[in-house]
């Protein structure tokens, strides 16, 4: 699979996590979860189908690749207040 293409998907994740004051609890997640990304990402690939077309679907396709879940606990530790 090739990379995520750059785009906002993973940045409005993240707004959306410090909307909910749930940025320690996720970046802790993340934390854990990062290493096994490849494993992480065939997991939100198997969950993509079931969740129709709603707005997960789309915030969650960069997770998809190895990479997104880099990016993404990059941007929680790159924005920590």
């Amino acid at each position: 699979m090739a990379a995520p293409p750059p785009d906002s998907a993973l940045h409005d994740l993240v707004s959306a996590i410090d909307r909910r004051s749930l940025r320690t609890s996720v970046r802790l997640m993340v934390d854990l979860i990062a290493p096994f990304g490849i494993i992480a990402g065939n997991v939100v690939l198997f969950v993509q189908p079931f969740l129709a077309q709603s707005r997960w679907r789309q915030a969650i396709a960069p997770l998809m690749h190895e990479q997104g879940w880099a990016q993404l606990q990059q941007l929680l530790a790159d924005d920590d207040d």
